[in-house]
């Protein structure tokens, strides 16, 4: 079966593969290959704004069949974790990484889609690996996240980040949430001088993880106070 061939039953059948052993290993490396199939991936998930007409292969007149392209679509973006740029030895090259999200980005002005785009950028840009220093994101990334500077990226890697925490047992209070603002406050610290952009990043994340910590000692507190 060609690779192409291959991507396309991955596509049809991404409901049924999505918890499997296998994946899309083929879509996958498609998407990060081909800026403009990540283009029409969020096309057939989020709405365009302004004026303008979407390519004809991006239109699916029927209702069921646009809403089951859509809903395939979003599990492909929610599912694929392979950044562009990863070579074979999985460390992941800043330069082509930046050239893909150039491209990306290119097309999502041009197809009232910016914003979507940005998000769905930092979405798959959160399933970055640790780097060889040990910090968080690895330095391929760091590079292009300063590079493009866009804080719509910073917002998207933000909410697929805290996404990918899943459900957690805890404890009483915010200790675990204390512990990661601690962890990710000093990942900006550390790439602070070289990354500006990914060490404000990371401080935001940082913040986030301080206010939940707030949020759930008082929860507890109320709680013993209420003997619930």
């Amino acid at each position: 079966i060609s690779p192409e061939t291959l991507g396309q039953l991955e596509f049809l059948y991404v409901e049924v593969l999505d918890h499997s052993e296998y994946g899309i290993p083929t879509l996958e490396r498609e998407v990060a290959a081909e800026p403009r199939l990540f283009m029409q991936l969020v096309a057939l998930v989020y709405r365009r704004k302004g004026d303008g007409q979407d390519p004809a292969e991006w239109t699916i007149a029927d209702e069921d069949r646009r809403r089951a392209a859509a809903t395939a679509s979003f599990s492909v973006l929610r599912r694929a974790s392979r950044i562009p740029g990863t070579g074979s030895d999985g460390t992941i090259n800043g330069n082509v990484l930046h050239k893909w999200i150039d491209d990306v980005r290119a097309l999502g002005r041009d197809h009232g889609r910016i914003e979507s785009i940005d998000c769905s950028i930092g979405e798959l840009l959160a399933k970055a690996p640790v780097g060889k220093d040990g910090v968080w994101p690895c330095e391929g990334v760091r590079q292009a996240l300063d590079s493009v500077a866009s804080q719509d990226i910073a917002n998207g890697m933000s909410t697929g980040r805290y996404n990918l925490r899943g459900a957690q047992w805890r404890g009483e209070g915010g200790q675990q949430e204390r512990d990661l603002a601690a962890q990710y406050r000093g990942w900006a610290k550390a790439v602070g001088f070289q990354w500006p952009f990914t060490a404000k990043f990371l401080e935001q994340l940082a913040r986030t993880y301080d206010r939940e910590a707030v949020w759930f000692d008082t929860d507890a507190n109320v709680r013993k106070r209420l003997n619930y």
